[in-house]
């Protein structure tokens, strides 16, 4: 990122900051379709939102919508989405490009016009793309160390994660960003969750995911998937993003370079994610946040259509369509 619901917000315990909800032992894979729908959040870019009339008319109340920050752009240049996102009823979570960041007063009065003008409670805090810092920070957890955060009232606070590797990011440095994200978590008592960047691999996810978990990560995950969106743009934002399953992902999806003008939905992927949910209780997966690329109406639809259980699986249970 739908008769309708409110998506679900993590849960705090005594030792995480967020924790996925307990799964009956009679859970099916219908089940847990549903409850990882349940939890979504959407991303959309601030040109595409021009395209939304009003956000309430596609997405139900308080539902977490995410904005990034643009190259070329600066952090305070999304105040205005970010405020008629609340004014739609929606729950905005600006991005912070801790990298792109000049100063600590331009977090600061970035954040101080969040809160007064959306009452902004949610941030995804990233390094961001640029190789050398612009101000002081040269890490997103030197933002969470900052104290600014807490100074203006954040109360839960996005992580991102990689389950194919960052070419800019030692696989070690990702992993260790993510234990001391844990220990921060922890000791300030902030709601965390990782979001991860997308992927088309069920099995790169779950292996990750099982990594991190090895190596100590408590924090609960929304998996990045890609919204249903044509296989050709699909390739061109994996190709820049670094995906490295782009490069086999039209083989692998039995795509014909004549039939990339179709569409494909992450239900493969999902229902890949579920059958090792199943069989594995202690997986920190927890919800699903889907990259829209310029279709957030056709994505909404889509992940809340399989939230209030308005999809069909196919006989293998290997994917599923939404129902119209």
């Amino acid at each position: 990122m739908n008769a309708h619901f409110t998506p679900t917000g993590t849960v705090v315990d005594e030792t995480v900051a967020a924790a996925p909800a307990v799964r009956p032992a009679t859970e099916t894979s219908r089940d847990v379709i549903r409850r990882l729908a349940e939890n979504f959040s959407l991303e959309i870019a601030p040109v595409a939102a021009a395209k939304i009339a009003f956000f309430n008319e596609v997405l139900p109340e308080k539902s977490p919508v995410f904005v990034p920050v643009l190259p070329g752009t600066a952090l305070a240049d999304n105040v205005a989405l970010v405020a008629r996102l609340a004014q739609d009823g929606m729950r905005p979570v600006p991005h912070i490009a801790a990298r792109r960041l000049s100063s600590y007063g331009e977090l600061d009065d970035a954040l101080s016009r969040f809160r007064e003008t959306a009452g902004v409670e949610d941030v995804l805090v990233i390094a961001g793309d640029p190789a050398k810092a612009s101000g002081p920070f040269r890490s997103s957890l030197d933002v969470l160390e900052s104290g600014l955060l807490e100074r203006h009232d954040i109360s839960r606070v996005f992580v991102a994660g990689h389950p194919e590797p960052n070419p800019d990011i030692p696989v070690a440095t990702a992993r260790d960003f993510l234990l001391e994200k844990n220990v921060w978590a922890r000791e300030t008592g902030t709601v965390v969750e990782v979001v991860t960047q997308f992927s088309f691999s069920a099995k790169a996810i779950v292996a990750w995911e099982r990594e991190m978990r090895a190596a100590g990560n408590e924090l609960p995950i929304r998996v990045g998937l890609a919204g249903p969106t044509k296989p050709a743009t699909l390739l061109k934002f994996a190709a820049l993003c670094g995906v490295k399953a782009s490069a086999g992902f039209a083989a692998k999806a039995g795509l014909k370079l004549t039939k990339l003008a179709g569409e494909r939905a992450p239900d493969d992927v999902i229902s890949g994610l579920v059958a090792a949910m199943l069989s594995d209780a202690d997986s920190r997966i927890a919800g699903i946040h889907l990259f829209t690329f310029g279709g957030f109406a056709k994505a909404a639809r889509w992940i809340t259509a399989v939230a209030d259980d308005r999809f069909t699986p196919n006989a293998k249970l290997t994917g599923f369509s939404v129902d119209s």
